[in-house]
């Protein structure tokens, strides 16, 4: 026989958050009992600063804790099953612990006064679609760092796929548009 005692696990966990944060969320922790064994489910629930839904927390969560430098924060947020595709990259980085060893990369060749700022935010209860860009902690801009980003969660509210598309530092619009119109027709 089963049964689930719901319970708060945090709300809101003040070390996820910046200081201009205002989440509203919770961690709902459900203690699971079958037969002798029993185990906690945590499962991040709530609405963004901009009113969007679950996948927006989750991505504003996940910008949070990366701006904090809570790697440990961080990956739980991700299904074990998680792929992670950064488009400057030749292949996605699939699985916790890929999208960790990527992630541990990026932060050591990032300095800790750069941080990711939202521009704008969409997101339904299983999608989400951001604008960002990178400055650093005194608030300038850094030259060529916008991106965008779009994430999926799965039916646990993890992040099972997100795919990050960062600026081109080199901007080669008006030198391959005209090849486009050669190669387009063939």
């Amino acid at each position: 026989m089963r049964r689930e005692y719901p319970g708060w696990l945090g709300a809101p966990r003040k070390k996820m958050l910046s200081e201009r944060s205002s989440n509203s969320f919770i961690f709902l922790r459900v203690l699971s009992v079958e037969g002798s064994s029993r185990y906690i489910r945590s499962t991040l629930c709530g609405v963004s600063r901009d009113g969007n839904g679950p996948a927006a927390l989750a991505w504003e969560t996940l910008i949070d804790a990366w701006n904090n430098g809570d790697q440990e924060a961080v990956l739980p947020l991700f299904s074990d099953d998680a792929t992670y595709e950064d488009t400057i990259y030749s292949r996605p980085f699939r699985g916790r612990r890929d999208i960790s060893r990527h992630l541990t990369r990026a932060r050591h060749a990032i300095p800790s006064r750069v941080r990711f700022v939202k521009d704008k935010i969409i997101g339904t209860q299983s999608t989400a679609a951001a604008l960002w860009h990178l400055e650093t902690n005194n608030g300038t801009l850094i030259p060529f760092s916008r991106g965008a980003s779009f994430l999926e969660l799965d039916s646990s509210g993890r992040i099972y796929s997100i795919i990050d598309i960062p600026e081109p530092s080199a901007k080669l619009g008006p030198i391959l548009l005209p090849f486009l119109s050669v190669l387009l027709p063939l």
